[in-house]
């Protein structure tokens, strides 16, 4: 079952997105689960919370999130702008929206597409015909990145299965190499990634030229990021 992550600093706003969320899903026969985070104390409790989303992300918890615009804490008041953008950095098809007062502050942000942008007045207001509009949406993009995401880790697999079983010869072994490096290179936009697969069946004293496509491959991600952002 899909579940969606939400991260909001006013409580009482939860069970109304999760309602707006039910009405529509009670159409549909369908429902989702839902997992909340908080910030309650400035910069290391927002860290420790970016951890643990993409900890969960990674693990398959949850398939999108909602941020609220603004996040206010004890300490400090936190842009979900600035979350999105640290989430969008390493992971560039996970479907992330936020939710605020006033739209046009939230598109501001060079991270959060424009589209992904809902006021909270309209969204949470299921008598609003855009409500629905908004809710379905998520809902497919959700769906979309599930279905995208388990497509390139099965392929991912299907791969590694015949890397274990490989009496092929040398060009075969390259060319399943190739097709895990894309596999990979592909799932890193969905899921963090902390152990690429293929350093798992490479050692180092066997594989030398594998490990040195492996050391290209890294250094065209960073770079692949950095111009990105």
């Amino acid at each position: 079952m899909n579940r969606i992550g939400i991260i909001e600093d006013d409580r009482s706003v939860i069970p109304e997105i999760k309602l707006v969320i039910a009405e529509y899903l009670k159409k549909k026969g369908e429902v989702v689960e839902y997992k909340e985070y908080f910030i309650t104390d400035g910069k290391d409790q927002q860290r420790e919370m970016l951890d643990l989303v993409l900890s969960d992300i990674e693990e398959g918890v949850i398939q999108t999130l909602f941020v609220d615009y603004k996040l206010d804490t004890r300490n400090l008041a936190v842009k979900g702008s600035e979350i999105i953008r640290t989430i969008r950095e390493k992971l560039t098809e996970f479907p992330m929206i936020i939710l605020t007062n006033v739209v046009e502050d939230g598109k501001e942000s060079k991270a959060t597409d424009a589209d992904k942008v809902y006021q909270k007045e309209v969204f949470l207001n299921p008598d609003d015909e855009r409500s629905e509009e908004m809710v379905e949406n998520v809902l497919l993009n959700m769906k979309r990145y599930s279905q995208l995401r388990a497509s390139l880790e099965a392929k991912r697999d299907t791969i590694l299965q015949k890397m274990h079983q490989m009496n092929e010869s040398d060009d075969e072994k390259m060319k399943l190499l190739n097709e895990l490096i894309m596999a990979e290179t592909e799932l890193q936009k969905f899921t963090p990634t902390h152990l690429l697969a293929v350093e798992k069946i490479f050692p180092v004293e066997e594989y030398k030229e594998v490990l040195g496509i492996l050391r290209e491959y890294k250094e065209l991600l960073g770079t692949d990021e950095k111009n990105q952002f």
